[in-house]
């Protein structure tokens, strides 16, 4: 075998292989567009049908008669405020972590993550009632960042380790402070 054919084949080996990975990935998107135009006796039927009537009832009812738009807009302001709250305190931790080997530090993160979420149901609740929280976007906001804060130290603290050190010595020499150093410096190479 030539080394052109030989390439050849092994290109046709990586698309198949490729090909047979994304259909079972591709398959739940196209269930899940399927069993929305299903009218609701058919989505539950066994076996599956795939061959019906497809209908946008389901559309209509989602649409015309709940307040999906206030719900969207309820997890739009969750989701990014846990977001942008979760970088703020995550960045300087993970930083943190990464240049000063804090690693108390990140061994308490890992163990607040590692806890299940159920243990923190009743403190978080008893606290959000004391300071009439309950049923606010801050309380569910607050609640997300069980998740999104370790998970974003632990995702950053690589990145802010492969940093080259002379940069950020060069910009301590040149006046600046380490949150400089991590504002200017480490977050726009990361």
């Amino acid at each position: 075998m030539t080394g052109r054919t030989r390439r050849r084949v092994r290109r046709a080996g990586f698309f198949l292989t490729l090909i047979l990975v994304s259909i079972p990935v591709l398959f739940v998107f196209y269930w899940m567009v399927l069993t929305s135009l299903k009218p609701r006796t058919i989505v539950t039927a066994y076996p599956p049908a795939f061959v019906f009537a497809p209908s946008l009832e389901n559309y209509r009812q989602v649409l015309g008669q709940t307040p999906f738009v206030a719900y969207l807009v309820n997890s739009l302001i969750v989701g990014i405020g846990a977001t942008f709250i979760g970088l703020a305190l995550g960045l300087p931790a993970a930083y943190s972590i990464a240049k000063f080997r804090q690693l108390r530090l990140a061994v308490a993160v890992l163990i607040s993550r590692m806890a299940p979420g159920i243990g923190y149901l009743i403190p978080w609740f008893m606290l959000f009632t004391q300071v009439r929280l309950v049923d606010t976007h801050l309380a569910l906001i607050l609640t997300h960042l069980i998740l999104t804060l370790p998970l974003t130290i632990w995702i950053m603290v690589p990145f802010f380790e492969d940093l080259p050190r002379d940069m950020e010595e060069a910009a301590l020499i040149d006046g600046c402070s380490w949150y400089g150093v991590l504002w200017r410096i480490a977050m726009p190479l990361t």
